[in-house]
């Protein structure tokens, strides 16, 4: 189908490598337990990587019109999902909270 061979395209494939990869950052960097072993690195993560990060994340999630992976698509939300625990990076969540709310949370949750 098509749906299957987008999925096997390269840019699909490389997208949901990325996300994966950013996700795997804020798990490691943009944890407590890592701060305080490793404080610079996690300060730098924090503060100049977290933000374009997230934004990028929420444009993937927000694509409409265009095919996303769901690779990348899992792995944004998932990003976004940890994100909401971290206080340096969850406001930017805010003007995005109603579209994730209509179009993934309620839907998950079968309303």
């Amino acid at each position: 189908s098509k749906i299957e061979e987008k999925e096997k395209d390269y840019r699909t494939i490389l997208l949901g490598s990325v996300c994966q990869a950013s996700y795997r950052l804020l798990q490691k960097f943009g944890n407590k337990r890592i701060y305080r072993k490793k404080p610079e690195f996690a300060d730098y993560y924090i503060k100049e990587l977290a933000e374009p990060c997230m934004m990028a994340h929420l444009n993937i999630i927000s694509k409409k019109d265009k095919f996303v992976g769901r690779k990348a698509r899992y792995f944004s939300l998932r990003f976004i999902e940890l994100s909401i625990q971290n206080k340096g990076v969850n406001s930017l969540i805010e003007p995005h909270m109603e579209h994730l709310l209509k179009d993934y949370i309620m839907p998950l949750v079968g309303m």
